[in-house]
């Protein structure tokens, strides 16, 4: 990418962003943060899911199950599919005040292009919307589909819709996440959630925020573990549930969203939750998902033990390979940095004892750790 480029970048986020200040001296600091695009393979998703590391890949294939445009085929669905009458919660305008909007009507203002809008919670699964895209590339290796319907909510599969000029605050997510852009441009700044914290850089998520959270740009540039990118058609985008992000439309988007929890990235993603808490947990007074931790916890064993007696192909598909170089690099790096809360948690010492009790070398198919 060209210094010019990042610079109308940046000046396109600045109109809608207050917080982002930046000048000259930043661009090539920002350069060296930029997450690379690459081929997909799953070898390659494995490996970064493995490291907690953001990737964006082209060739991942999730296609439309049926003929036609894919703008066109998008929209048409949302007008006319059960979705039509359904509300959802909607951004609108500059100030991004919450409202409830028809499907179709949200349909209408992206296609008319002028309104300032993004939508935060339109489900798809089980849906005509659903059945529409192809999504195997971007669940078939998710735990969180392997047991009960509460656990498999948690993989929120929606559909994602923003107009140019809309961006998000600073926020993070429970598990890991996708995004596949199907029409449109998105810029994302991220940034390790704790790490940012400790600099002064806040999460909607994590703190009570008065309006819009804290951000600089020095500080930013200062974390370890910020990057940023850009997401364009036919781009994939995978992002660790560590990473609080901002994102900005850059033009109309429409694009398929998804949690998950996979075995490469089990040991950090579960030790995550038992040290800070899923958000899902921060809200619930009534401990109405009181168990869903130990359930998942419990997939992931079972996933592992099923897999772990499979053939070479499926190993490679549930990443396996990878989920041993995670533990290996776990083992390394952050044992010695566990507090004494995790290491005593039963849960997680279930899953340490189910991922090093029965070794499972030599399986091919891994990208080794850098």
């Amino acid at each position: 990418m060209q210094r010019d480029t990042v610079r109308q970048l940046i000046a396109a986020i600045q109109n809608v962003d207050r917080t982002v200040q930046a000048e000259d001296r930043h661009i090539p600091l920002l350069l060296d943060k930029l997450v690379p695009v690459e081929k997909y393979s799953r070898a390659r998703l494995f490996h970064h899911m493995s490291r907690q590391e953001p990737a964006l890949f082209h060739s991942c294939r999730v296609p439309l199950r049926a003929e036609g445009e894919t703008r066109a085929l998008l929209l048409q669905y949302l007008r006319n599919s059960v979705l039509t009458d359904a509300t959802a919660s909607v951004r609108v305008g500059p100030s991004r005040a919450r409202r409830r909007l028809r499907v179709r009507e949200i349909a209408d203002r992206w296609g008319r292009g002028r309104a300032v809008l993004g939508i935060t919670d339109l489900h798809i699964r089980e849906t005509e919307m659903g059945g529409l895209i192809d999504t195997r590339a971007l669940r078939d290796f998710n735990v969180l589909l392997c047991g009960s319907s509460e656990m498999q909510v948690q993989e929120m599969l929606t559909l994602v819709i923003s107009t140019k000029d809309y961006f998000t605050d600073s926020h993070s997510d429970d598990p890991d996440g996708n995004n596949h852009c199907f029409v449109g441009t998105k810029l994302w700044l991220m940034w390790e959630t704790f790490e940012g914290l400790s600099r002064g850089l806040e999460d909607a998520e994590r703190v009570k925020v008065c309006g819009q959270c804290r951000f600089d740009l020095d500080a930013f540039l200062d974390l370890k573990s910020s990057r940023w990118l850009t997401i364009s058609e036919g781009q994939t985008l995978f992002l660790p549930g560590n990473l609080t992000h901002k994102v900005y439309t850059l033009e109309h988007y429409l694009g398929v969203g998804a949690f998950y929890v996979g075995l490469p990235n089990c040991i950090q993603t579960l030790a995550r939750w038992i040290e800070h808490g899923p958000l899902w947990s921060l809200g619930d007074r009534n401990g109405q998902h009181g168990n869903l931790l130990d359930e998942i916890t419990d997939a992931v064993i079972a996933k592992v033990h099923e897999t772990r007696h499979s053939t070479v192909r499926v190993r490679r598909k549930w990443g396996l390979p990878e989920l041993e170089h995670a533990i290996q690099a776990w083992n390394r790096h952050k044992r010695r940095e566990a507090n004494g809360q995790l290491l005593r948690d039963p849960r997680f010492a279930r899953l340490l004892h189910s991922l090093t009790s029965a070794p499972y070398r030599s399986h091919p198919g891994a990208i080794p750790p850098e």
